[in-house]
C-alpha cells in the first residue's frame, strides 16, 4: 500500500461512490437510478445536511483519482462526558458514529480500512481534547478491538405482536400522550439531553438524542414503505409519554421498521419499571396497525424494565455496540475506559 490520504471527495469522486456501492447496497432491489434518488431523499434531511461527512481514500500522488482506495461515511453526533477526574465538569463535544467503511473488490485486503479509521481518528486528535467515536460491527469485534473500539454491551428483546399484553391499569393521575408533532418530539428531545447529562458519573458518556437523527430513520423507513409496500397512508407519531399530574414518568421514541417487520424502540427512558408495563399495550396497538410482527428494543444496564420483559434479553449476532475515547489527556489514557450510557437503538448508523 503506497502513501494515501483521507479527504472530502469531490462531485466526481462522490458519484464513482455512488456506482460502486449500489451494487452491494442497492441492487438488484434497486435500480441504479431508484438508488440515487433513494440516497438523495436521505442526503436532503437535515440530519444529513448538518451531520454526515463523506471521505475518500486516494494516492497521495494522484488526489483525483476515481480508483478509490476506500470510502468512508461518517456522523456527527453530540456527545457529554464527565473525565475521570471527580472535580471536573461535564464535557460536551462533537462525537461521530461510523456508518459505512467500504473498500472497492479490487482494493481489499490490503489494509485500506485500517488506513481510513486511522486517518479519521489523526484528523479528529488535532481538533479536540476528547474523540469520542461509535461504530456497529458485523464482523465481530477482533478488526475494531485492535484498533483501540471497546465492546459495548449488545442485546437486543423481541416481544412478538401475536402476544398481547395484559392492560395495565394506571393510577388515576398517570396519563399517556402520543408524540404527535415534530415539536413533542424536539421537546422530548431536549428533556432526555439534559436528563442524561445530570446521571452520568465519572468516567461516563453519553451520546445524546436530538429529533433531527430520529427524524432521518422516519424518512429511510418511509421510502421503502412507499416504494417496496405502496402504503397509501404513512405513520406520522415518533412515541409516546408517560406523565403523572404533567410531569414526565417515562418515554418511548419509536420508528417504524417496516423492512425488518418491526416497530424498532430507538429511545426508552422510566423512572420504574412499571413505566415499559404501563406503555407496552400501546406499542403492541401501533405495531399491529401498522402490520409490524415485533417490538424491538436494545436494552441498557441502567434501563428500568419488568423483570419479565428484561429475561427476553438475547445477544445480538451482529451490529455490536462498540466505542472508542481517546484523549489528549496523558492522565486520561492511564484511567479504566469510558462506561457509554444509554447505548440504544437512536444510535445506530
Amino acid at each position: 500500500m503506497g502513501d494515501v490520504e483521507l479527504r472530502i471527495g469531490d462531485d466526481a469522486q462522490e458519484t464513482q461512490v455512488d456506482v460502486l456501492t449500489y451494487e452491494e447496497w442497492g441492487a438488484p432491489h434497486l435500480t441504479y437510478d431508484e438508488y440515487l434518488d433513494r440516497e438523495d431523499q436521505f442526503r436532503a434531511t437535515a440530519f444529513a445536511q448538518h451531520a454526515v461527512t463523506d471521505y475518500v481514500l486516494v494516492p497521495t500522488s494522484d488526489p483525483g483519482t476515481l480508483d478509490l482506495r476506500g470510502y468512508l461515511e461518517v456522523f456527527k453526533r453530540p456527545v457529554v462526558l464527565r473525565p475521570w477526574n471527580p472535580s471536573a465538569g461535564l464535557v460536551y463535544l462533537d462525537g461521530w458514529s461510523v456508518a459505512s467503511v467500504f473498500t472497492p473488490a479490487r482494493h481489499r485486503k490490503q489494509g485500506y480500512a485500517s488506513a481510513m479509521l486511522a486517518a479519521f481518528l489523526q484528523k479528529k486528535k488535532e481538533e479536540d481534547q476528547y474523540t469520542v467515536v461509535n461504530l456497529y460491527s458485523d464482523i465481530g469485534t477482533s478488526f475494531y478491538a485492535a484498533r483501540g473500539y471497546v465492546l459495548a454491551p449488545s442485546l437486543a428483546i423481541s416481544l412478538p405482536t401475536t402476544t398481547t399484553p395484559s392492560r395495565v391499569e394506571l393510577p388515576r393521575t398517570w396519563t399517556l400522550r402520543l408524540l404527535a408533532t415534530h415539536a413533542d418530539l424536539e421537546a422530548i428531545a431536549a428533556h432526555d439531553r439534559a436528563r442524561v447529562a445530570a446521571s452520568l458519573a465519572p468516567g461516563e458518556l453519553a451520546f445524546l438524542l436530538s429529533a433531527d437523527a430520529i427524524t432521518f430513520f422516519h424518512v429511510q423507513h418511509a421510502y421503502f414503505a412507499r416504494k417496496h409496500l405502496t402504503l397509501p397512508t404513512l405513520p406520522t407519531t415518533y412515541g409516546v409519554v408517560l406523565e403523572d399530574a404533567g410531569s414526565i414518568l417515562g418515554y418511548l421514541v419509536w420508528a417504524h421498521n417496516f423492512e425488518e417487520n418491526t416497530l424498532d424502540i430507538l429511545k426508552y427512558a422510566g423512572s420504574q419499571p412499571d413505566v415499559f408495563a404501563a406503555c407496552l399495550a400501546t406499542l403492541h396497538e401501533e405495531a399491529t396497525q401498522w402490520g409490524l410482527a415485533n417490538i424491538v428494543l436494545w436494552p441498557t444496564d441502567e434501563m428500568a424494565l419488568p423483570a419479565d420483559v428484561r429475561a427476553k434479553a438475547t445477544p445480538r449476532d451482529d451490529s455490536l455496540s462498540m466505542v472508542l475515547v481517546r484523549s489528549t489527556s496523558t492522565q486520561e489514557e492511564e484511567d479504566a475506559p469510558y462506561t457509554w450510557v444509554a447505548n440504544e437503538k437512536y444510535l445506530y448508523a
